[in-house]
């Protein structure tokens, strides 16, 4: 039995035939001149990257009256308060890409003082949306005659990841809140077309379909790392030996190691404050709506 397809959207009203486009000389009403000074401000989109361990579950919680959407069996939030290394922050655990989507309805629809939603992780939400597409679409099969076929399963996916953005967005908008996407991050090999291939730092998203709708509707998607010293003197190894790594450093813009870029006139790189407490202080300037 052939996989489900989806529904197939309807063709507006009045639709040329296919295969013969055709452009209006005028829309129905004249449009309006706008200067992006005279639009609302709304709170940012903000990923952020991180190898384990880094922090970035902290330095999200830190953020203003923060509420978290953690997804598939995220744990780092609940041991890090219970440590009290993290302010008692609320949460919701979700399984399912129904309950995600019920979570951020439900934020939309009540009542509340929460300003900023982190949804922990990312890739556990991907896979979320990725579960609910074989089993509405594909019979549950992840095979190559389900999901995996043509890439037909990702494609569904991006179209179920678009719309629940179209919801984070309503939240910024009638709810006024910050979102952040935390990610893993992973290392892949560049095809450089104008040179050696070479190493680098990747969310750990699916970077041709999901990853890349997520890379493009953030604002700002940031990379913390920890500051790497190599001593090239060290006789046990031909490539360096790493020293240190006790400085904690988040990335601002792209470069050939890692993905990273903001829209706020953010420096290359941050040093993050010791002090657990202190850490939304390095880029708190740069998120006040």
């Amino acid at each position: 039995m052939p996989p489900k397809a989806p529904p197939p959207r309807p063709p507006p009203p009045n639709a040329p035939p296919s295969g013969k486009p055709q452009i209006n000389a005028a829309p129905a009403e004249p449009l309006t001149m706008q200067l992006p000074s005279s639009m609302k401000r709304l709170p940012a989109r903000l990923m952020i990257s991180a190898v384990e361990g880094w922090g970035k579950t902290t330095l999200a919680a830190m953020s203003p009256d923060p509420v978290f959407l953690l997804t598939g069996g995220e744990t780092g939030l609940i041991t890090l308060a219970q440590a009290n290394r993290v302010p008692d922050v609320p949460f919701f655990n979700t399984s399912t890409f129904e309950e995600s989507l019920a979570v951020v309805q439900q934020l939309l629809d009540s009542d509340h003082d929460r300003k900023t939603l982190t949804i922990d992780a990312t890739g556990g939400l991907e896979r979320q949306v990725n579960e609910y597409v074989v089993n509405r679409y594909f019979d549950g099969d992840w095979g190559e005659k389900g999901f995996a076929g043509y890439g037909r399963g990702h494609e569904v996916s991006v179209t179920q990841w678009l719309e629940f953005q179209e919801k984070l967005d309503e939240l910024r908008q009638k709810r006024n809140m910050l979102i952040i996407l935390l990610s893993h991050s992973k290392i892949k090999t560049y095809k450089n077309p104008i040179g050696e291939d070479f190493d680098r730092f990747i969310s750990d998203l699916n970077e041709k379909n999901i990853g890349s709708a997520a890379y493009k509707w953030c604002d700002d998607v940031l990379f913390g790392q920890f500051l790497t010293v190599v001593d090239k003197d060290s006789p046990k190894s031909k490539k360096g030996k790493g020293i240190g790594g006790a400085k904690r450093v988040l990335y601002c813009e792209r470069r050939d190691a890692f993905d990273a870029k903001n829209r706020r006139g953010m420096p290359p790189a941050l040093s993050m404050p010791e002090d657990h407490n202190q850490v939304w202080s390095a880029i708190g300037e740069y998120y006040k709506c």
